[in-house]
């Protein structure tokens, strides 16, 4: 059995190379400046929509609504949050190639894993409403 993988040589993986031309948000790859451009101009991410749904504290919702509306951003992250968030981004890779090399071979092996960049969810006259970033499909 394998110690370790080449996840962008497995055969089950694709990729996102690089930003395609123009902006086509499920074609971005993610942690770009397109990606984040997109991002930044929606109301809602994928990060926010508990907290932008009133399922947080109120303090939470008014610096939701301060950075949305106005473009102040008082958000503050305690050491273990960013701790956290931080080992969240930096093992993203390994349930990813948990999922490419054992799960879908064992359990679907007619599946493939394609890296996908953000999903636009739009809303009466806000086409970027909601913005969520799916680590792949």
């Amino acid at each position: 059995m394998e110690e370790s993988v080449d996840i962008a040589k497995h055969e089950k993986y694709h990729q996102l190379k690089s930003d395609i031309p123009g902006e086509n948000p499920k074609t971005t790859k993610q942690k770009s400046e397109t990606w984040f451009n997109i991002r930044n101009r929606s109301s809602v991410t994928g990060n926010t929509c508990l907290t932008a749904s009133g399922q947080g504290k109120l303090k939470d919702m008014q610096a939701h609504y301060d950075r949305v509306k106005t473009g102040i951003d008082n958000r503050q992250f305690t050491e273990a949050q960013v701790s956290n968030m931080n080992y969240g981004t930096s093992h993203e890779i390994d349930t990813i190639a948990t999922v490419v090399a054992r799960v879908l071979p064992s359990m679907f092996p007619e599946l493939d894993y394609f890296e996908e960049g953000c999903t636009p969810l739009p809303k009466a006259k806000n086409p970027l409403f909601m913005v969520v970033s799916p680590d792949g499909s």
